[in-house]
């Protein structure tokens, strides 16, 4: 339930921070979650408190993500550029951050299988499957949703969706 219970607060913070942009940013998190739910179900993993654990800080670096890109995002509409440039923008300047998140992240993880006991073990584990699904699931969907509606008729340079009042530009 704590999973659930994060993902469902986080979805409440991306809408009432980001607006519909933020619906996009949470579905990115919430694949990224079943893919890694799935992973686990696939190599036959049992769910224990450390995998919780794992996922939970899963969640936290798919936040990261989000909340870096979507800041910077806003930053650009503010400065006045149209949705479909400042997503760009936004997904250049974020990129940095995700690696670093990413690296450091699975750098600990890796290392750590090989440190810690095997009642422990499944904690680093939790957390490689989970960076690299947040990598490959959460910031590319993410960036297409976010492609899909800067260029959608829906935004056509309407800020106001992004929670973005156009007297603040």
């Amino acid at each position: 339930w704590g999973i659930l219970g994060s993902s469902l607060v986080l979805l409440v913070v991306y809408v009432c921070r980001y607006g519909l942009a933020g619906l996009g940013a949470w579905t990115g998190l919430a694949i990224s979650l079943l893919v890694q739910l799935w992973l686990f179900n696939f190599f036959g993993y049992t769910i224990t408190t450390m995998v919780a654990l794992g996922f939970i800080a899963t969640i936290v670096a798919n936040a990261s993500f989000v909340f870096t890109y979507m800041d910077r995002f806003k930053d650009e509409l503010l400065k006045g550029k149209t949705p479909s440039k400042a997503s760009q923008e936004a997904s250049k300047t974020s990129l940095v951050n995700v690696f670093d998140v990413s690296f450091i992240g699975l750098f600990t993880a890796v290392i750590a299988v090989f440190a810690v006991s095997s009642q422990v073990q499944l904690l680093p584990i939790t957390l490689i499957i989970g960076f690299l699904c947040a990598l490959l699931f959460n910031r590319l969907l993410t960036i297409f949703s976010m492609w899909w509606l800067t260029n959608n008729k829906l935004a056509n340079n309407k800020k106001s969706i992004f929670m973005v009042k156009d007297k603040d530009v």
